[in-house]
């Protein structure tokens, strides 16, 4: 094991003194003891590990901290950091901050947990039966032509389930299950997969095929039909619903066919709360009075992905994509990134990659990345990502958020989201950005009576621009200059296209264009300029959020 370390003096002008920290880069730590941890904190802003050095220091108890860069996500932990428990990160990008101010842990466990170590389970330390604690559960589960976990922790056994090219990145594959042929995904017991006596976050992407007319079983994990000893994530009538068996939380939003749906079951131990989320809107919550799951046999146990058992056998009908579970309460605002947050493509450390949730993928022609931004410097530069599932759908609400810089400002096309078929000829026009003759912004959205078309200010060469475009049912597409609202249509539909779509920043589509984008006025130039801070989510983000997008760091 190869780990960086960094020692580090952090200067505190206020005080006119030094702390020290100690940096593991690419590196993960895995505590003594579940009750060290403290919380996390995730930023929406740019933000770098010294924010989450900070953090830590101003946190009473924290000495030990993790900062996963790509999430922008610190972990912080109450015990001494011990340089023993330090393992690498291998493709997670992650580090481990050591800030030593107390010795040993400190008390945040129940006082009953000294006397309780040699039981396998106990108030909130999980300890196997060597004494020895498992480390917190972090899993992800990409399904991609694989059913095993991102860091390979969690061993799995397919049962007639498969994989099948609908994503919900647009790329890959994803868990397919035929609810009449019973097929189900197991994950073995072995892997201290120990959700009792302890907070949980599971979330993931489902599309259903149909309704049946029990449970739609997601996930369980059930030792017998009794309270608190059956975990069960199911669709039941159509809601989403978590239960320990007779201590449940169930939505009360309709979950429909044929429809992409982010699902997020929450349970908070400390607060002995259950909370579902739908497309990272809380759906229920149960709070105060939910007891924790109790099952005492967990390590012989699997965890079962597509089926449940709480009402006799309940297997999936659908798609099950992306599924991660964390040993901790997320809070609302991680769901609903999580949920909506499509792409975001920052351009940092001059990388092309989208540091969002799904890592859609991405290629540039003729560009220059520097001073952490994107530069179309060519008639020929451009940026494009591809296979956008949600813009997809049809009257699905969606945000556009980018900073422009251009070096001219007439007739030229900032960003196309198009369709094209194998032959990478243009089938299908969507969302354009532009500036027209007249050096005005001009965005355009196609709904199923032509094109919706929105002017807004002149804008200036060489001047960065923050430009958000929003669409929903109720208030139509929108557009906001600067953080401020500047023009409106009035409510229309929106005609995504059904088919995955193309996001192009720069270039022209005009020499592969067919006849059903000839209906746009095409401003025939390509952008010549500056980008920075692309975002991309299936939601109408609101004014406060635009506001905060707009501050330039």
């Amino acid at each position: 094991m190869h780990l960086l370390v960094l020692h580090l003096l952090v200067f505190l002008p206020v005080v006119n003194t030094y702390v020290a920290v100690k940096i593991f880069r690419s590196s993960l730590y895995y505590p003594n003891s579940s009750c060290a941890f403290i919380r996390n904190t995730t930023w929406t802003h740019a933000v770098s590990i010294n924010t989450c050095i900070w953090e830590c220091i101003n946190e009473r108890d924290c000495q030990t901290a993790i900062y996963y860069h790509d999430e922008k996500n610190c972990s912080m932990f109450s015990e001494l950091c011990d340089t023993g428990r330090v393992n690498t990160s291998d493709n997670i990008r992650a580090s481990v901050i050591c800030y030593r101010k107390y010795y040993g842990i400190i008390s945040t466990c129940s006082s009953t947990e000294s006397t309780t170590a040699e039981q396998t389970t106990t108030v909130a330390i999980l300890t196997s039966t060597n004494n020895s604690p498992a480390p917190l559960i972090n899993a992800f589960w990409s399904f991609d032509n694989t059913s095993y976990d991102r860091n390979f922790n969690y061993n799995s056994t397919l049962n007639n389930a498969s994989f099948c090219p609908s994503s919900i990145t647009g790329h890959g594959s994803a868990l397919c299950f035929n609810a009449s042929q019973k097929q189900v995904l197991f994950i073995n017991p072995n892997n201290h997969l120990n959700l009792s006596f302890t907070s949980f976050t599971f979330h993931y992407w489902i599309y259903l095929y149909s309704t049946v007319s029990n449970d739609q079983g997601m996930i369980g994990q059930c030792q017998s039909h009794t309270a608190n000893l059956c975990l069960h994530l199911t669709i039941r009538d159509s809601k989403a619903r978590i239960s320990f068996y007779g201590n449940n939380c169930t939505g009360s939003t309709t979950v429909k066919n044929q429809t992409w749906y982010h699902l997020a079951y929450v349970y908070d131990y400390s607060n002995a709360t259950q909370l579902v989320y739908l497309n990272g809107i809380l759906d229920c919550i149960q709070q105060g009075t939910s007891t924790p799951l109790a099952i005492t046999n967990s390590s012989s146990i699997p965890l079962t992905i597509g089926y449940t058992s709480p009402l006799g056998s309940c297997y999936f009908d659908g798609v099950i994509d992306h599924l991660t579970l964390v040993q901790w309460p997320k809070n609302a605002s991680e769901i609903l990134e999580q949920a909506t947050l499509v792409a975001h493509y920052d351009f940092d450390n001059s990388s092309i990659d989208d540091h969002g949730p799904n890592r859609i993928s991405s290629l540039t022609s003729n560009t220059t990345l520097a001073n952490n931004s994107l530069l179309l410097d060519s008639t020929s530069s451009y940026f494009q990502s591809s296979a956008f599932v949600l813009l997809a759908i049809d009257n699905r609400p969606y945000s556009l958020s980018l900073w422009l810089k251009p070096f001219r400002t007439n007739n030229i096309t900032i960003l196309h989201i198009y369709q094209s078929n194998q032959t990478n000829n243009v089938e299908w026009c969507s969302i354009r950005m532009s500036i027209n003759q007249q050096s005005q912004l001009r965005v355009q959205a196609r709904s199923s009576t032509g094109m919706v078309t929105l002017l807004g200010p002149s804008i200036g060469t060489n001047v960065w621009t923050h430009v958000v475009q929003t669409y929903s049912s109720i208030n139509g597409t929108q557009l906001y200059i600067n953080g401020t609202f500047y023009n409106k249509s009035s409510s229309s539909d929106y005609q995504g296209g059904s088919r995955p779509l193309t996001i192009q920043l720069g270039g022209s589509l005009l020499n592969g264009m067919n006849r059903s984008c000839f209906d746009w006025t095409v401003d025939d130039d390509e952008y010549e300029g500056w980008i920075d801070e692309f975002r991309v989510y299936s939601r109408e983000v609101t004014s406060n959020e635009i506001q905060a997008l707009s501050i330039r760091t």
